[in-house]
């Protein structure tokens, strides 16, 4: 299991979450469970979410699908996607 952590500005976050929500089939395919959904204080179209994934390998297979690329469009994110994954240390 690895601890993904996104970071994204976007267009507009009510659009962004609208389409992030109708995305949660797609993840639950791929094995992610949501952990958080964060914005900055004071600028709510930067987010930061936190997810969990199976494996490295699904959060690649995850973001290189054209499903999710295509979702990014139409959420309006307007920059690259700061994506860090971590492994829980017990």
């Amino acid at each position: 299991m690895v601890t993904v952590i996104i970071t994204q500005e976007v267009k507009d976050f009510m659009n962004w979450k609208k389409t992030f929500d109708s995305l949660k089939y797609f993840r639950d395919e791929h094995g992610f469970s949501e952990v958080g959904v964060y914005v900055n204080s004071d600028n709510p179209d930067s987010i930061v979410l936190f997810l969990d994934a199976p494996s490295t390998e699904s959060v690649e297979r995850f973001f290189n699908s054209t499903e999710i690329k295509e979702g990014m469009k139409r959420a309006g994110v307007i920059t690259k996607s700061n994506i860090n994954l971590l492994k829980r240390i017990q």
